[in-house]
């Protein structure tokens, strides 16, 4: 039987590989894309049956193409650049200025959950964003052809809890750790900003461990995101291995992730948290 879905397209490419594993899946079933300016990539355009393009600060547009369109289950996917939130506050919507005023913080899953709960007023689920999506997230154990030397070994076993404890504290997911110091946290910057912050204490002494982490966050908004662009800015921090929370992580272009991490000697490993 024929069906719909809702997606809430931010950037990047993971949206993108969405649209393509879903259509493989279920080719007959119909994509309805909410579409964000400035983040969304022109090429969904080409995958999905539908599509809207509106500005972040009116979701409330995004919501009304839902509505008319029937749309009873809604995927968010890809991030909506929380910055602009701090740039665009003279321009932002009645709708949006009302959402915001009730919130107690402007943290990109309270802002989320705050648009979820209008979704489910008006009769839409909102799915868990690994939805359909399990082929590309982190497997379990060492999936790279190298495995961790005994100093990765300790590094994560000595970093994992502290970023688990980040994520609880909505801080970041990602951090940096060689010889059981922490050399960098992730923060509002993202992921690739926090590896190369750690570059001054790797640029003479090639090693360290980056480990990313989902912990207790909103899963239908805050799947941590790696792909092959995460394995060349490690390169070019010195770093040599990556550890993925199992089943938490989504990996995007996974076959030539793991190809390219293998060319670099990185060791891919997915943990058990």
């Amino acid at each position: 039987m024929q069906t719909k879905i809702g997606l809430v397209a931010g950037n990047k490419r993971l949206p993108l590989e969405f649209c393509r594993i879903y259509k493989k899946k279920f080719p007959e079933n119909k994509i309805y894309a909410v579409c964000i300016k400035k983040d969304t990539s022109k090429k969904i355009e080409d995958l999905v049956d539908s599509y809207i393009w509106i500005e972040s600060k009116d979701f409330e547009k995004g919501i009304e193409f839902f509505k008319k369109n029937a749309i009873r289950e809604v995927i968010f996917l890809g991030q909506i650049t929380p910055l602009r939130l701090f740039k665009e506050q003279k321009k932002f919507s009645p709708f949006l200025k009302e959402l915001l005023n009730k919130l107690n913080d402007w943290r990109p899953d309270s802002i989320l959950g705050a648009l979820a709960k209008v979704l489910e007023s008006e009769g839409m689920r909102v799915l868990d964003s690994r939805s359909y999506l399990e082929e590309i997230l982190a497997p379990s154990g060492v999936f790279s052809k190298r495995l961790p030397d005994f100093r990765e070994k300790a590094d994560i076993e000595f970093g994992k809890d502290i970023a688990k404890i980040l994520t609880k504290l909505d801080i970041g997911q990602t951090i940096v750790v060689k010889n059981k110091v922490v050399l960098s946290i992730e923060g509002f910057e993202g992921t690739d900003s926090t590896i190369l912050r750690a570059k001054k204490f790797t640029r003479f002494s090639k090693g360290g461990v980056v480990i990313k982490v989902a912990g207790s966050q909103d899963l239908r908004f805050d799947v941590p995101v790696v792909g092959p662009r995460t394995l060349k800015v490690m390169k070019k921090a010195n770093l040599s291995c990556l550890a993925l929370e199992k089943a938490k992580c989504f990996i995007l272009e996974k076959e030539r992730f793991i190809k390219l991490a293998d060319r670099f000697g990185i060791c891919l490993v997915g943990l058990e948290l």
